[in-house]
């Protein structure tokens, strides 16, 4: 992205970034309309979706993130599937220990010190299938993931090096599922809202 000054200063510059799409050409795409954060209980929440995001959300390391009250999650409901039920949109991940920005902390709602580390913050679940049929999603995208940050040309190499071995962390401990599960079980929210 090429930053351009149009003050007195004149401070040109360029930056890698990422574009979000926004959020009314998502609706558009999907044919789908928000779904106001205020009015969303948790059992309003698709289930699966919700548990996705909350297992992205920890493979990067994000704690700036919320279902309840809509944190950084937007919500959107289909307008062509026969369901009352809405999907959460996460966005804002400059926190995310993955990112790695200068400025980013943890947030107050979790017990972890740094952003490196990992806290799950999604909702408790009654049966461990529900959390095993997601977390069969992430490794069976596990090489694709790999590749991405692998074939990523504008990182350097030692950068790649770094993530790569972040998401490795994460996927050490999915693998062992059991373990897993017991640190899903521990640190997972009631879903009171």
């Amino acid at each position: 992205m090429k930053y351009i000054d149009t003050g007195k200063k004149e401070r040109n510059y360029e930056r890698f970034g990422i574009l979000i799409e926004p959020l009314d050409l998502l609706i558009k795409r999907t044919e789908s309309i928000e779904i106001e954060a205020n009015v969303i209980k948790a059992t309003d929440v698709i289930e699966e979706e919700a548990d996705l995001v909350a297992l992205f959300q920890y493979m990067i390391g994000n704690t700036d993130w919320r279902i309840k009250v809509g944190h950084n999650t937007k919500f959107i409901k289909s307008l062509t599937k026969v369901t009352p039920q809405v999907s959460p949109i996460p966005y804002d991940f400059d926190y995310a220990g993955f990112v790695g920005t200068h400025y980013s902390h943890p947030q107050e709602w979790t017990s972890i010190e740094n952003v490196r580390d990992r806290e799950y913050l999604g909702y408790c679940r009654d049966n461990d299938e529900a959390y095993l049929k997601v977390i069969r999603k992430f490794i069976d995208k596990k090489d694709e993931i790999l590749e991405t940050i692998n074939s990523f040309n504008y990182l350097d190499e030692r950068e790649r090096e770094s993530l790569v071995k972040y998401i490795e962390s994460f996927y050490s401990q999915i693998e062992d599922t059991k373990d897993f599960l017991y640190i899903l079980k521990n640190e997972c929210r009631e879903n009171d809202f």
